[in-house]
């Protein structure tokens, strides 16, 4: 295990082999790394063991557990703990809603990103593809 103590620095994030195998790879840069870094330590040199976790899932674009709670609770709440929901339902949701109204997504972009997802606006969605989209 790379991370054995309560506290972690940079260097030893980027030995995760994880990370150290994208940075190889040239799928992760180590000025990107070092952006994200500094706007998540600010002045600090370490981050603790939750911090980096957060910060692991951002590089590796993991969803959060916390996230992945969030988005199946919405789901529920959307499908009336049914297994799908119609592009309708998704269009219902609140966060779709503020997407649309600060004018963050167009309509047609919502639309693009559920056919790019599902093919079609007429097939269903399941949960793992909501949290997806």
């Amino acid at each position: 295990n790379v991370i054995l103590s309560n506290e972690i620095t940079l260097d030893q994030l980027i030995k995760y082999p994880e990370i150290n195998n994208l940075i190889i790879d040239g799928l992760l840069y180590m000025d990107d790394i070092n952006d994200l870094w500094q706007s998540t330590v600010g002045d600090s040199n370490t981050l603790n063991k939750e911090e980096a976790y957060e910060f692991l899932c951002m590089l590796l674009d993991i969803p959060d557990p916390e996230d992945i709670e969030y988005y199946n609770k919405e789901f529920n709440k959307i499908s009336n703990n049914k297994d799908t929901i119609t592009f309708y339902q998704l269009l219902g949701w609140n966060d779709i809603q503020e997407i649309l109204n600060e004018n963050v997504l167009t309509m047609e972009d919502i639309t693009n990103i559920y056919r790019d997802i599902l093919g079609d606006l007429n097939k269903l969605m399941n949960s793992k593809l909501f949290i997806k989209y």
